[in-house]
């Protein structure tokens, strides 16, 4: 492990316009640094775009972490991943082998101790996206292989294939959205249930009456819900919303087609 760790190439092919202002207000960063044997597996870099990077027997091991920009675009730093964060992978089983399925270990130097720190934990990942916890402590790479892969086990993990990896926190703001000094006193307050299940009920105030709308929306700004309230008037306001796809998503409002406060982090199980 520490070869693969020692041989760590940052590949700098990720455009700064895809953060938020302030890199640290944003709720999702796109993998920005990768390591693996050759060759690389630079597909998985940037958002979902259906090109997809396969992990197999010609290269069972991938590396990869998060970066940022710090004190300009010249100087990046490694993010660190802590636990209560989240890691969305977009992959999807390869059937063209007998088996297919991948697997997630966290990785961190102590820089104290000199040791590389593994995760006890071993997350596996399958078709579609996968929503994998972060767990509890801190994080700076994730080593993805398959699951009995070296070990001569029968019926091996054959092979994977990743579309992207993206870290999610700093779940208060929201990429391309500021809310507007009216509306920091209003907005969505809460939902519940969440985690929920088709269903939960969203929670939110105006300060002014409007034409209301709620939409559900995923980590790549996809919608997938939206529901139409007409005028509402202003005070406290309670509804229901329905998505009936599975993973993390956001919940926003608009008021007269405007986005209205900040969206909130939902997660539909």
């Amino acid at each position: 492990m520490k070869y693969f760790y020692s041989v760590l190439i940052a590949l700098i092919l990720f455009s700064c316009e895809s953060f938020a202002a302030d890199i640290h207000d944003a709720d999702s960063l796109y993998v920005d640094s990768i390591a693996a044997v050759t060759p690389y597996p630079s597909k998985i870099l940037g958002k979902p775009d259906g090109q997809y990077a396969t992990i197999d027997q010609s290269l069972p091991l991938v590396d990869v972490s998060f970066k940022q920009y710090k004190g300009g675009v010249a100087q990046k730093s490694v993010v660190i991943m802590k636990g209560g964060s989240s890691i969305l992978v977009w992959g999807k089983k390869d059937v063209t082998v007998d088996s297919s399925a991948g697997q997630i270990i966290f990785f961190y130097f102590d820089p104290v101790t000199q040791f590389l720190q593994q995760s006890q934990e071993t997350f596996y990942i399958g078709e579609g996206l996968n929503n994998v916890p972060v767990p509890a402590g801190q994080w700076e790479y994730i080593e993805f292989s398959l699951p009995g892969a070296g070990l001569g086990t029968e019926g091996f993990a054959k092979s994977y294939m990743i579309d992207a990896v993206a870290l999610l926190q700093d779940t208060d703001a929201f990429v391309g959205v500021t809310p507007s000094p009216a509306h920091q006193m209003a907005g969505l307050q809460t939902n519940y249930p969440n985690p929920f299940e088709s269903m939960t009920n969203a929670n939110y105030a105006l300060e002014e009456g409007g034409n209301v709308q709620l939409s559900i929306v995923d980590i790549s700004g996809v919608e997938h819900a939206r529901v139409d309230l007409g005028y509402q008037d202003a005070g406290a306001h309670s509804e229901q919303v329905m998505v009936n796809d599975r993973g993390m998503f956001f919940l926003r409002l608009f008021v007269n087609g405007v986005p209205y406060g900040s969206p909130l982090k939902i997660v539909s199980q």
